[in-house]
C-alpha cells in the first residue's frame, strides 16, 4: 500500500514537471515581459518624435534691437520651431571662409533666436549641428544678412560656433518670418545684473537673463478644467491586468491599487503611481534616450493634450542609486499654467519609480471677461514685492540674494472643480524660494490656495 501511494506521488510530480515545462515554452509569457506589450496596445496616442518632445523653452525675434517673445501655445513660436527643424534636415552646405565676404553683423537687419532649456540633444539623423560642438545645444541664433544667412551654435560648454550660408539657402525661412503676426509681437526687455544693480539699491544677481515684457496689458482670467482621464485605460497601462489587484476606496472619493509591489492611486484630478522596490537602480541612459523614454510615458499614459510641454530633465546621482527625473508644464497663448500638484516622472534603468499626473485643461477667456487694454504693473513692482516678502520670511540675515524665476503665467485657482479659474500671476522664484502675485494687485498667493 504505501509503495503504491509513493508511485502516485511520483506520477503526480512528473505530470506536474511535464505541465510547467510546457507553460515555460509555450505558455503566457511572465508579466515583466509582456508588459511593454501592453503598453504598446493601451497607448492613447502613439510616443512623439524628438522635435515634438524637447521645443525651445522660448524663441526671440530682434528687429532693430528691440526683442519680441514667442513661447508654446502662440502660432508664431510653432511657425518658426518647424521651419527651423525642417531647415536643419535639409543637406547643410556652409561657406568656406575663402567663400564667405564676412558681411559685417551691422548689415544684418533681423535674426531669431532659439533658446533651449532643456537642451537640444545629439542624435544621429535628426538635424544638422556642426561637428565642433561637443555638448548638448542650448541656443541656436539666425542671422539675416542681405546676402547671405548666419547660424550661430552655442553648446552647454559654452563653445560657439558660427556657420554661413547662401542666402537662397534661408529663403522660405525669410518668407514665414516675415508672415508673422504683428498682434504677437510684444516688445521684450532684458533682465540681468546690470539692470538689476540699476534698479535697486542692494545686491542682487540673477542665474541666468530674463526676458520680460516692457509694457502688457494685464491677462485675462483664463476658465479651467480639470484634466479628464479614461480609468479603464490608465489601469491598463500600469497592470498587465489590474482585475488581480486589490482596490482600496479612500474617504475623498480615491481609489487606490496595488498588487503588492506596486501602487496606482486615482483622483479626481490625475493619478499617483509608485513602484517603491526600484528605487535602488542605476541609470545608464544618454540624454537621448531618457527624453525618448520620457515622450514614451506620457504617451501611454494619458497622452499628450494641447499646450503641454517637457519643461525639466535631470540626472540626480547618488552612491546608491541614480535615476532621471522629468516635469511637464501646461502652457496658454506662452504662459506657463502652475498648479500645486507637478507633472513629474522618475525613472531608472530598472522602469519607472514615480508618477504624478495632474493637469489643467485652459478653456480661453473667461466670457464675462475682456482682455484689459491698461498696462499693469511693470516687472520690477512685482519683482520688489516678492523680495519684500522673501526679506520678511528670513530668520537669518542672506549674503546673496539670487533671482532664479521670473515669468508671468496663470495660477489655478477656485475651491470648486467645476469652477476653476486661471489667475494671472507674476511667477518670482529666490533664493529656492517661490512665490505667486497676483498680476493686478500683487497680492501674494500660497500654494495651499492653489489647486
Amino acid at each position: 500500500m504505501k509503495e503504491k501511494f509513493k508511485s502516485i506521488i511520483l506520477i503526480l510530480l512528473v505530470a506536474l514537471s511535464l505541465y510547467l515545462t510546457y507553460q515555460l515554452w509555450y505558455g503566457q509569457m511572465p508579466a515583466e515581459f509582456i508588459a511593454e506589450d501592453v503598453l504598446e496596445e493601451s497607448a492613447v496616442e502613439k510616443p512623439r518624435v524628438m522635435e515634438e518632445i524637447i521645443t525651445p523653452s522660448r524663441i526671440f525675434s530682434v528687429d532693430d534691437e528691440i526683442y519680441y517673445s514667442y513661447g508654446e501655445g502662440q502660432s508664431g513660436y510653432t511657425l518658426l520651431w518647424a521651419e527651423l527643424v525642417e531647415f536643419l534636415k535639409t543637406e547643410i552646405s556652409p561657406f568656406s571662409e575663402e567663400d564667405h565676404n564676412n558681411e559685417e553683423k551691422s548689415t544684418a537687419k533681423s535674426r531669431i533666436i532659439y533658446n533651449f532649456e532643456p537642451p537640444l540633444p545629439f542624435l544621429e539623423d535628426w538635424i544638422w549641428v556642426p561637428e565642433e560642438i561637443n555638448s548638448e545645444i542650448v541656443k541656436i541664433e539666425v542671422i539675416f544678412f542681405p546676402e547671405s544667412l548666419e547660424l550661430i551654435y552655442t553648446g552647454r560648454e559654452d563653445e560657439e560656433v558660427e556657420v554661413h550660408l547662401n542666402k537662397d539657402k534661408g529663403s522660405h525661412f525669410r518668407e514665414v518670418y516675415n508672415s508673422l503676426s504683428v498682434d504677437e509681437k510684444t516688445p521684450y526687455s532684458t533682465v540681468d545684473d546690470e539692470v538689476l544693480s540699476a534698479t535697486f539699491d542692494f545686491d542682487i544677481t540673477v542665474a541666468k537673463s530674463f526676458y520680460l515684457p516692457t509694457e502688457w496689458a494685464y491677462p485675462a482670467r483664463l476658465s479651467i478644467q480639470v484634466e479628464t482621464i479614461n480609468r479603464e485605460q490608465i489601469l491598463q497601462s500600469f497592470f498587465v491586468d489590474y482585475n488581480l489587484a486589490r482596490m482600496i476606496e479612500e474617504k475623498d472619493g480615491g481609489l487606490i491599487y496595488t498588487d503588492g509591489e506596486k501602487g496606482l492611486r486615482l483622483t479626481r484630478t490625475g493619478f499617483e503611481y509608485s513602484y517603491p522596490r526600484l528605487e535602488k537602480g542605476q541609470t545608464t541612459s544618454s540624454y537621448a534616450d531618457a527624453l525618448l523614454y520620457s515622450s514614451n510615458l506620457i504617451s501611454y499614459h494619458g497622452g499628450w493634450p494641447q499646450g503641454l510641454k517637457l519643461e525639466n530633465i535631470f540626472l540626480n546621482e547618488n552612491p546608491r542609486a541614480s535615476y532621471y527625473s522629468v516635469d511637464w508644464q501646461m502652457y496658454y497663448d506662452g504662459r506657463p499654467i502652475y498648479s500645486s500638484i507637478p507633472t513629474r516622472a522618475l525613472f531608472n534603468d530598472l522602469g519607472l519609480i514615480h508618477f504624478t499626473r495632474s493637469l489643467y485643461i485652459p478653456g480661453g477667456i473667461l466670457e464675462d471677461e475682456e482682455e484689459a487694454v491698461s498696462p499693469a504693473v511693470e516687472w520690477s513692482e512685482a519683482l520688489n514685492t516678492a523680495l519684500t516678502v522673501f526679506e520678511n520670511q528670513q530668520t537669518d540675515f542672506i549674503k546673496n540674494i539670487v533671482l532664479e524665476e521670473f515669468c508671468s503665467g496663470y495660477a489655478v485657482v477656485g475651491r470648486q472643480h467645476q469652477s476653476l479659474q486661471g489667475e494671472p500671476v507674476w511667477f518670482v522664484q529666490i533664493n529656492g524660494e517661490r512665490f505667486y502675485l497676483t498680476a493686478a494687485e500683487l497680492e501674494l498667493l500660497d500654494e495651499e490656495d492653489m489647486q
